[in-house]
């Protein structure tokens, strides 16, 4: 009766990391980046006073599920107060209120095109236009977004509005043959709600571990053999 049990608890153990390595396999398949990088121009001006939004849109590629995080390059003076958002874009504006925001962001003062990374933890919809942008928020100064060396894109495009009062909701304008420099990388992994940050699975290690459980049952059987 024991044999039996342990017999069956092993086997439980080893089916478990199996399906553990394919979940990892599944999140490591749909996995997909959008890197128009580097920054080799930039299009100004951002801030107080100046365009308050400045924007990219984007298409979430087949088969992911998440956008994870997001890279774009700003060169901004210190008193310059932003969030970066992410929006459905409808073609001309967002079709609904920012599905999140970051917190409260500064220039960095440097004169630099200066990388900003931001980790965003959202749902998405394969197939899917967004937008992300730039809302100027306060303080004072202006900042510039940083474009890619391509030209022609049919995405990744740059938008902007003007205005006293912008509202992401209402028409915005973009540059023809002006892409912006962004990284975006996305997953199939699950979410929380409205941009809050759920950790994923760190896959390698995952697939390490149930991969481990699977060679110490195959080592303890060959060896009672």
């Amino acid at each position: 009766m024991k044999s039996l049990l342990s017999t069956t608890i092993k086997r439980a153990a080893v089916f478990v990391a199996l399906m553990a390595m394919l979940a990892a396999a599944t999140l490591l398949a749909n996995a997909a980046t959008i890197d128009t990088a580097p920054a080799t121009d930039s299009v100004g001006t951002f801030g107080f006073p100046a365009t308050k939004l400045f924007g990219v849109d984007f298409t979430a590629p087949s088969g992911v599920t998440q956008l994870d995080d997001a890279t774009v390059w700003v060169q901004g003076a210190l008193t310059l107060g932003y969030t970066l958002n992410v929006c459905a874009f409808n073609g001309s504006a967002c079709s609904a209120a920012p599905l999140w925001t970051s917190g409260s962001l500064a220039g960095t003062g440097s004169g630099n095109l200066d990388p900003m990374f931001q980790t965003i933890d959202i749902s998405v919809v394969s197939g899917q236009d967004y937008l992300l942008y730039l809302a100027a928020t306060g303080g004072t100064g202006t900042g510039k977004l940083g474009l890619s060396a391509t030209t022609g894109a049919n995405e990744e495009n740059f938008w902007f509005q003007n205005g006293a009062t912008p509202n992401p909701l209402s028409g915005w304008s973009n540059l023809v043959n002006n892409q912006v420099a962004v990284v975006l990388d996305f997953s199939g992994g699950t979410v929380g709600d409205g941009g809050s940050t759920v950790p994923e699975p760190a896959t390698a290690p995952l697939i390490i571990a149930a991969a481990g459980v699977v060679t110490l049952a195959l080592r303890r059987k060959k060896i009672k053999n």
